[in-house]
């Protein structure tokens, strides 16, 4: 913190010593910039510190797939809004096929809304699609589809997932299926 209140105190310094040290326009400038870079910076860290910095999960205008209860194919949204209370963050979705606005909690994120879609037809919910052999695994004589249990080792933690199933799951033991299920989880 000693490290970063000199800075401060240097960035306090530039626009004396600008004039001192007959900078060029151009140098000038740049050094201002940096001044409110690192100013800007200084007021997010101070609101994150404070509590009230928020990182939203998506967008205003960003894709969304959403899977209803009883469908199992994704309908195309988009976020049109978003909404934060002391009781529940949501956001409002717009459907362009029925011109018609749905809201929904952010903690339906990669349950029943997705911020990425699966390109090559993988399935995005537990609710339907098809399950390839592949996406099997057999554990104490039942089947569960991978990608459902990789879901929920998202959702939950160890001991939920345990307590859920009976077992405990990793899906860093199948090839790509971390990497399928952070992406259609956190669409990144």
């Amino acid at each position: 913190m000693k490290d970063l209140k000199e800075i401060f105190d240097f960035l306090q310094q530039i626009p004396k010593w600008m004039g001192v040290l007959n900078m060029s326009p151009e140098k000038a400038d740049m050094l201002q910039d940096i001044r409110r870079i690192i100013f800007e910076w200084k007021e997010y860290k101070d609101l994150e510190k404070q509590g009230k910095l928020v990182k939203l999960p998506c967008k205003v205008g960003q894709k969304v797939y959403i899977v209803g209860r009883n469908s199992t194919k994704p309908t195309i949204g988009e976020v049109a809004s978003v909404r934060i209370s002391a009781g529940t963050s949501s956001m409002r979705l717009y459907i362009p096929a029925t011109k018609q606005h749905i809201n929904r909690a952010f903690e339906q994120i990669g349950k029943s809304v997705f911020l990425a879609q699966a390109a090559d037809g993988e399935a995005l919910t537990k609710r339907g699609g098809i399950i390839s052999a592949d996406d099997v695994i057999v554990v104490n004589g039942k089947k569960y589809n991978k990608k459902e249990l990789c879901l929920d080792w998202f959702r939950m933690s160890n001991n939920s997932f345990f307590q859920k199933y009976g077992f405990n799951f990793n899906p860093h033991e199948y090839t790509g299926l971390y990497d399928w299920g952070r992406k259609l989880i956190y669409g990144a």
